[in-house]
């Protein structure tokens, strides 16, 4: 087998770069004099891409374009957001390009991270550590009283794949119950699998009186998922705007984009 030439768009430390080096013992690693800054920001062009014959962090999908030798790329992210679209997505069908993402890399510290968020609102911490109340004092008994557990609450994982997996396995032990939603249900999911057409009575109809999302003292908390298709983002800022004022109950709003601070979904 020939050398495959891999084209590497980002800064490693040392240790990273080494184990990269170990691991692709025999092939030919290419990087960028301007290494990627961010997983945000766009790669400037470099025209060893074009000679690569995979692909490994952010590459730009215009550079993708040109880069007639590419093999496979492997995002350097959970997201693939600037991927996810239907032009991109004819271009490596077309071309027969893998590609893959780094989803199971990140899953554990995203789905924690998203975990540490419902059982801070669900136990008031933001409001408490704002407030600073008195041991006793009105306020104080105030936060105790809207404080609450999870138990039995419903949770909504948008985006099911392998950190909303990996939430739903830590939501277990809590007693919750834990509905999913992806694109294309793969029928192998450990939880209830709704479509989009389904996504408005599963926000406005729990499944008891005394359920609701997030908690029992009727708090919800809401976020553009990045799981969900451009074309379906409009309407899912629709079904959220009308959730929230069906529901008619005070809303927080998490927000995130970048693996490293995951939208919390419940």
């Amino acid at each position: 087998m020939n050398d495959l030439r891999i084209y590497v768009d980002f800064a490693a430390p040392p240790d990273a770069l080494e184990l990269l080096r170990q691991g692709t013992k025999g092939q030919q690693l290419l990087f960028p004099r301007t290494p990627a800054s961010s997983i945000l920001g766009t790669p400037a062009h470099d025209p060893q891409l074009a000679t690569a014959d995979i692909a490994f962090g952010q590459p730009d999908p215009q550079a993708v374009a040109e880069a007639r030798q590419l093999k496979w790329i492997h995002v350097s992210s959970s997201s693939i957001t600037r991927y996810d679209n239907p032009r991109f997505r004819s271009l490596v069908a077309e071309r027969k390009i893998a590609v893959s993402n780094s989803a199971s890399v990140f899953n554990e510290a995203c789905a924690v991270h998203v975990l540490g968020f419902m059982l801070a609102q669900a136990r008031n911490l933001p409001r408490a550590l704002e407030s600073r109340a008195a041991n006793g004092s009105d306020a104080w008994h105030a936060l105790r009283g809207a404080s609450s557990t999870l138990k039995g609450e419903t949770v909504l994982i948008v985006g099911f794949g392998a950190i909303g997996r990996r939430l739903a396995e830590l939501l277990g032990p809590l007693d919750m119950k834990v509905i999913g939603y992806r694109r294309k249900a793969r029928g192998n999911e450990s939880v209830p699998v709704i479509a989009e057409d389904q996504l408005v009575r599963a926000l406005l109809r729990p499944t008891t009186s005394s359920t609701s999302f997030q908690t029992a003292r009727r708090r919800a908390t809401f976020s553009m998922p990045a799981a969900l298709p451009p074309s379906s983002r409009a309407r899912f800022s629709t079904i959220l705007g009308g959730a929230r004022r069906s529901i008619r109950m005070p809303c927080r709003t998490l927000c995130g984009q970048d693996t490293s601070r995951p939208p919390g979904w419940t």
